[in-house]
C-alpha cells in the first residue's frame, strides 16, 4: 500500500501526491481480481497492509478526537490500501457501537483480500442483525 494521498483544502478533492492526479470517480480505486482469479486459485495476504504499516494506520485512526476524524482518516487510506479480515476487525473493534463498526466495514469491505476469513468480523458484533447486515456488506463489496 503507498500511502500517498491528501485532501486538497481548496477543492476538497483527494489527490496522489506521487501522480498529483485527482482519486475520484474518473479516478477510481484500485481494485484485487477476483478471488481464484490469481495464481493458485485464492486471494494472497501478500496485498494487505503489513503490520507495522497497519499498527501505524490503527494508531492514527486511534487518537483521532472524534469519529468523524477516524472515518476521514480510514476513507484515505484506503483509496489505495488493502487489509485482511483480521485487519478489519481490529479497525472494528475501535468504536463501542454496532452502527459505528458496520460503518468501518463499509469502507473497508471492498478493498478485503481474505474474505473467506470473515469470521473474525461477524466475531466483533453483538447482534444477529448487525451480523446479518455485515453479511450484505461483504457481499455487496464483492460484486
Amino acid at each position: 500500500c503507498n500511502m500517498n494521498y491528501v485532501v486538497d483544502v481548496n477543492t476538497n478533492h483527494t489527490v496522489d501526491v506521487n501522480t498529483n492526479y485527482t482519486v475520484d470517480a474518473n479516478h477510481p480505486r484500485p481494485t484485487l481480481p477476483p478471488c481464484g482469479a490469481v495464481a493458485g486459485g485464492s486471494c494472497r495476504y501478500g496485498h494487505c497492509l503489513d503490520d507495522a504499516s497497519f499498527a501505524k494506520l490503527h494508531n492514527k485512526v486511534k487518537s483521532a478526537s472524534f469519529d468523524d476524524n477516524k472515518f476521514d482518516l480510514l476513507e484515505v487510506a484506503s483509496l489505495g490500501c488493502f487489509y485482511s479480515c483480521e485487519q478489519t476487525a481490529r479497525m472494528m473493534r475501535q468504536f463501542s457501537f454496532g452502527d459505528k463498526q458496520l460503518k468501518v466495514l463499509s469502507m473497508m469491505a471492498p478493498h478485503i483480500v481474505d474474505p473467506q476469513n470473515a469470521i473474525v468480523i461477524y466475531n466483533v458484533l453483538t447482534f444477529d442483525s448487525e451480523k446479518t447486515k455485515a453479511g450484505e456488506i461483504l457481499r455487496n463489496a464483492r460484486q
